[in-house]
């Protein structure tokens, strides 16, 4: 997935040299207008903010959700 693939990439991270398993759960929709393809990138930054101990700041993870958004958006 293109916006996964952003997000992992802002953190530095590249899934074909260092094997990584995400999971997600749920069931909406991506770019449904709902905000659920924000609420993934947002969960994803989280989760690999508090995985790797970074302590990151909001506008981090906000930077982080945004550079998945364009995967999304554009």
């Amino acid at each position: 997935d293109v916006a996964l693939n952003l997000v992992l990439a802002h953190f530095g991270l590249d899934p074909s040299r260092r094997g990584i398993t995400l999971r997600f759960g749920g069931n909406l929709c991506a770019v449904s207008g709902i905000g659920a393809s924000a609420a993934q990138v947002v969960a994803q930054a989280r989760a690999l903010d508090k995985t790797l101990g970074r302590d990151m700041t909001e506008d981090d993870i906000n930077a982080a959700g945004y550079e998945g958004e364009k995967g999304y958006h554009g």
